[in-house]
């Protein structure tokens, strides 16, 4: 999700992570964020973002058939969606820096992401 443009204020704002999203965009259930920003002066940005997830769900491969003649396994999966990955918060911070010249203008940034143990 991209952050919209700064003017010398603190913008907070939901954010939805991409695996998230439904397909039609909503947000899906367990999922929340927020997302915070400051420009700092024209050629300073700090950014930072909180996700939390109740954990995404997966169909399980609950048994599987080998057949010997052609070396192969075929996996036998459960219902859909019908077990979930763990939940989880995760944290980033980002920082960046842009030089202008009279031709470009480049961006330099740093990142750092935190996902703290269950």
């Amino acid at each position: 999700m991209a952050v919209p443009a700064l003017d010398g204020h603190v913008l907070q704002l939901p954010v939805a992570h991409p695996d998230a999203t439904e397909l039609d965009g909503s947000l899906r259930g367990g999922v929340t964020g927020e997302a915070w920003g400051v420009e700092l002066t024209s050629r300073y940005r700090i950014r930072d973002r909180f996700f939390a997830s109740a954990g995404l769900p997966y169909t399980p491969v609950e048994d599987g058939l080998y057949l010997a003649a052609s070396d192969t396994y075929t996996p036998v999966y459960g219902a859909r969606n019908s077990a979930r990955y763990a939940a989880y918060q995760k944290v980033d911070a980002h920082i960046e820096k842009t030089f202008h010249t009279r031709l470009v203008q480049v961006t330099a940034y740093a990142e750092l992401w935190w996902v703290p143990p269950v």
